[in-house]
């Protein structure tokens, strides 16, 4: 999830690949089941032109229904951090339809303020994203040509999509979802 991404109009439309998990190795050595830590192989069924030039990166694969939300604007509760690391220079204040970047999971992708309180912020991600609550992000600006770390954040909720499964249909209700806290 999210899938493969298409916009019709202003829609968002996230279509989940389905597969089947044929194997699972690490290193050279075939596995009978996962456990946290180190990286393991997923065999699979997928067809290997979704799989090349990293194309699943930033996608969360699971067991279809138990997978988070595909999150299209995040509600963010956030800390920012006193210098930029490798500067030492103060880092300003987030505002409103600045464009920064974030690292949710192994997703990096562009966000917009839509709104800011003191320790809160909304963005509109620019590519739907696979997420759960109290998920840990972090946040950087563009200085002087290059991105740099200026914070963190945990998500509280946030408007979410309905992903399209082949043969369901898409245009029968509003696939925008509003979820907060």
């Amino acid at each position: 999830r999210p899938g493969l991404i298409s916009r019709i109009g202003s829609k968002i439309i996230c279509r989940p690949f389905i597969t089947k998990i044929t194997s699972l190795k690490a290193d050279n050595n075939e596995l009978i089941e996962a456990i946290p830590g180190g990286l393991i192989g997923v065999m699979t069924e997928m067809d290997p032109t979704y799989c090349r030039a990293d194309k699943l990166v930033g996608q969360v694969m699971g067991i279809k229904g138990k997978l988070p939300e595909i999150y299209v604007e995040i509600e963010v509760e956030y800390k920012l951090f006193q210098k930029i690391l490798s500067t030492q220079k103060e880092i300003a204040p987030l505002n409103t339809e600045e464009q920064v970047l974030l690292n949710i999971g192994s997703t990096t992708t562009g966000g917009y303020i839509l709104e800011i309180d003191e320790n809160t912020c909304k963005f509109s991600l620019m590519r739907p994203c696979c997420c759960a609550k109290e998920e840990r992000i972090a946040i950087s600006r563009k200085i002087q040509n290059h991105w740099r770390l200026i914070g963190w954040g945990k998500i509280l909720g946030g408007k979410w999509i309905e992903p399209v499964y082949d043969g369901s249909s898409e245009g029968n209700s509003d696939p925008v979802i509003d979820s907060k806290l």
